[in-house]
């Protein structure tokens, strides 16, 4: 067993970008697979570049979170 919760949730930033962009779509009326992916694609180009750094700067909390509740979920 390792001491690293390999695929946690509240680690990695990218599922914060996912459900924007799943709430974001979910106001789009989509009609064909093409129309979706230049919607996601739309939607996905346009998350601006400080919320991403947001994210990556909170890695350090994410991680300090993690350890202090033994592996256990977190506010992220």
């Amino acid at each position: 067993m390792t001491d690293w919760p390999a695929q946690s949730p509240d680690l990695n930033i990218i599922e914060n970008l996912w459900a924007d962009l799943k709430q974001q779509l979910s106001s789009h009326q989509v009609k064909s697979l093409d129309a979706l992916w230049d919607i996601c694609k739309d939607i996905w180009f346009s998350i601006p570049t400080v919320k991403i750094r947001h994210l990556y700067n909170s890695i350090p909390a994410r991680i300090k979170d993690i350890l202090n509740n033994n592996g256990y979920s977190s506010k992220y």
